[in-house]
């Protein structure tokens, strides 16, 4: 049900199946695959902290655009990504509210989690 590399206890047990409106910082115009990559797998050489694994092991999405357009200005390598708006439905995995702005992470269950993501938006609208 889920990858090898998740430690035991992942998805945490409070993680839901929910429908959520999200926003993804991307870097392709539309969003491809690779742009739903985990940061565990996207740095394998990155250390996490043990209680930091599991979310690391999800996909980082944000419920406010807010939210999104602050983590993506406080860290230089996220300035250059583009937001990308898609909704998660229960079938497509487990989230849980993770972190400051708005930040959720989705452990994904999609075999094409881009395929929810369909409107990159450009920062006339921000």
């Amino acid at each position: 049900m889920w990858p090898d590399y998740y430690p035991p206890e992942c998805p945490p047990p409070d993680a839901r199946r929910d429908t959520i409106d999200v926003y993804r910082l991307v870097s392709a115009d539309p969003p491809v695959p690779s742009d739903f990559v985990p940061v565990v797998l996207e740095m394998p050489h990155r250390t996490f902290a043990p209680e930091k694994f599991c979310i690391a092991c999800g996909l980082s999405v944000f419920q406010s655009l807010e939210g999104a357009l602050r983590v993506r200005a406080r860290y230089k390598p996220l300035r250059n990504k583009r937001l990308a708006r898609g909704t998660i439905q229960p079938q497509d995995g487990l989230v849980l509210e993770t972190g400051e702005s708005s930040h959720t992470t989705w452990w994904c269950q999609s075999k094409a989690p881009h395929a929810n993501f369909t409107k990159v938006l450009n920062d006339d609208w921000a």
